[in-house]
C-alpha cells in the first residue's frame, strides 16, 4: 500500500490510500478500475434538436449585494433556495461559517456558524461545500465529514462518508452525497453508505493497476463537482480540465447516464492566451469555458453548468433538460472582473469583483463584493419546455 498526498489551491491536503501490485507482466485491470471505464460508453437521455440561444444583458440589472468594503464572496461555492429566494455563500469574512443573503431584498439574514476542531459535532478541516438540507437546514462539509447544521448553527446529525477525500457534496433525495469512483457515496440513516451507481466505489481505498493510475483515479475523485435533486446526482469529474459530458448516476438503480454538452459551446475561441505573471507576459493555451464547470439545478430541474475560469468568452455557460437533453447555450459579453454563476427565475447570478484602472488596464480583485441579477434575453432558437419559460426577447 502506498499513500498519495496532495495539496490544493483551497490550502487543504488530501491523503488518500491507493492499492498497486507491480509484477513482471504486463499490468493487469483490477475489477474496480474495469467496470469504471465500461461506464465511459453508456449514453444518456437522447439530445433533442430544439435549441434556444440565451444572453445575459448586462445593461438591464437589479443590484442585490453592493458593498465591496465588508464583502469578499467566493465564486465557487454557493447553493440557492429557489423556492424562498435565498443565496448562502461564503464570505472569506465568515470562514467558519456559510452566509445567506435575500435576492429579493438583499438583506442579510443569516449565518450559519459552526466548529472547527477534532470533535464529532465540527469539521477538522476548512469546509469544502456545502448544499441545502431539508427543512430549511444545510449540509456543510470538509473533505472527509459531513454536518448537518439547522438555521441556528446547531448540530443536526453528522457523518463520515465512507468515500475517497474529496471538495463535492450535494443532497441527493433528502440525504448528503458525496462523489466517489464510479458514482455518490449517499448516506443511508440506519444502514451502511450507499453507493449509487453500478460501480460506486464505497471506500476510502482507491484500487488501481498501478501506483500512477490510482494516483490519477484519485485526483479525479477529489476535484469532482456534483449536483443533485431527489432522483439522480450529476457529476462533473474532470472539473479541471475539459469536458465533454457530465455523468449522471440514478437513486433508483437505473442505468448510469451520461448528458452530453452541447458541441457547439466546446469549440475552441482562441489558440494561444498572453498572461502576465511577475512582471513577466507569456504565451499559453487558453483555458475554455467548458474547464472547470460548476454544476447546479434551476427552480424547473434543468441542469446549469458555468465556468469558474473566468476567462473572458462570449460563452458563459449552457442549461441542458436531463430528461429530453434539451439545451440553451448561455452566451455574454464578457466584463471585467464579473461572471455568471448561477440562474434565478429569468436572471442570470452575476458576481461582481471590484476592479481598479491601471496605466496596463484593469486590476480585478480575487473576490466578489456586489452581486445582481441580469436579465437573460432569447436570441434565437426554439425553446425548451420548462425552461425559463417567462423569458422573451428577439427571436
Amino acid at each position: 500500500m502506498e499513500n498519495v498526498a496532495s495539496s490544493t489551491s483551497r490550502g487543504f491536503r488530501v491523503s488518500m490510500r491507493v492499492h498497486w501490485t507491480a509484477t513482471g507482466r504486463e499490468p493487469q485491470a483490477d475489477w474496480r478500475v474495469f467496470p469504471l471505464l465500461l461506464t465511459l460508453f453508456l449514453v444518456g437521455p437522447p439530445r433533442a434538436s430544439a435549441q434556444q440561444v440565451l444572453e445575459v444583458d448586462y445593461e438591464t440589472e437589479r443590484v442585490v449585494i453592493d458593498d465591496p468594503y465588508h464583502r469578499s464572496l467566493a465564486f465557487d461555492m454557493l447553493a440557492i433556495d429557489h423556492a424562498s429566494g435565498i443565496l448562502y455563500v461564503e464570505d472569506r469574512e465568515e470562514l467558519e461559517g456559510v452566509m445567506s443573503f435575500s435576492l429579493i431584498t438583499g438583506e442579510r439574514l443569516n449565518v450559519v456558524r459552526y466548529g472547527k476542531g477534532g470533535g464529532p459535532n465540527e469539521l477538522p478541516q476548512n469546509k469544502a461545500g456545502f448544499a441545502l438540507a431539508p427543512g430549511g437546514n444545510l449540509f456543510v462539509a470538509d473533505p472527509s465529514k459531513v454536518l448537518e447544521l439547522d438555521p441556528r448553527g446547531e448540530v443536526v446529525s453528522n457523518w463520515l462518508p465512507r468515500a475517497p477525500t474529496r471538495l463535492g457534496i450535494c443532497n441527493l433525495g433528502g440525504e448528503p452525497a458525496v462523489p466517489t469512483v464510479g458514482g455518490v457515496v449517499r448516506r443511508n440513516p440506519g444502514g451502511p453508505d450507499l453507493g449509487v451507481g453500478s460501480n460506486a466505489l464505497v471506500g476510502e481505498s482507491v484500487i488501481a493497476a498501478s501506483f500512477e493510475e490510482g494516483q490519477a483515479i484519485a485526483d479525479r475523485t477529489w476535484r469532482a463537482r456534483v449536483a443533485c435533486n431527489e432522483e439522480a446526482a450529476f457529476v462533473v469529474e474532470s472539473f479541471e480540465e475539459k469536458a465533454d459530458s457530465v455523468y449522471v448516476y440514478y437513486l433508483d438503480g437505473r442505468e448510469d447516464g451520461r448528458l452530453a454538452i452541447p458541441a457547439e459551446s466546446t469549440r475552441r475561441w482562441w489558440r494561444r492566451c498572453t498572461v502576465t505573471l511577475g512582471g513577466v507576459r507569456m504565451r499559453r493555451p487558453c483555458p475554455e469555458w467548458n474547464e472547470s464547470m460548476q454544476p447546479s439545478l434551476d427552480e424547473n430541474g434543468n441542469l446549469l453548468l458555468v465556468s469558474t475560469r473566468g476567462i473572458r468568452l462570449p460563452l458563459t455557460g449552457v442549461i441542458i433538460d436531463p430528461e429530453s437533453g434539451c439545451h440553451a447555450i448561455l452566451r455574454h459579453r464578457p466584463q471585467p472582473g464579473s461572471r455568471v454563476v448561477a440562474i434565478y427565475a429569468d436572471s442570470a447570478v452575476v458576481f461582481h469583483r471590484e476592479t481598479v484602472p491601471t496605466e496596463r488596464g484593469v486590476r480585478i480583485g480575487a473576490n466578489a463584493g456586489r452581486v445582481t441579477l441580469n436579465p437573460l434575453r432569447r436570441v434565437s432558437g426554439e425553446p425548451c419546455a420548462d425552461m425559463v419559460p417567462s423569458v422573451t426577447g428577439r427571436g
